[in-house]
């Protein structure tokens, strides 16, 4: 996953990771120390001004992410 990552940061108690990829699509990422999984919200746009266009209402697993940011690379 680390070879997507546009963007990471520190957040108390956690971190966030923003990935980006050539068309637009990306994901941020959260993850909490109390939370059971990744929390992920889909954008479109770029690194500088994006939207979020869908959050799943479920956490994610660090395969699930993997999984998701292949077909956001793809799309």
């Amino acid at each position: 996953m680390k070879k997507y990552l546009s963007f990471e940061r520190r957040l108390p108690g956690g971190f966030q990771k923003i990935y980006f990829f050539k068309n637009g699509f990306g994901a941020s990422v959260v993850k909490m120390e109390d939370a059971p999984g990744l929390d992920v919200a889909i954008l479109k746009g770029n690194i500088k001004r994006y939207s979020i266009i869908e959050t799943p209402d479920y956490y994610l697993t660090d395969k699930e992410l993997e999984s998701l940011l292949k077909k956001l690379k793809t799309h």
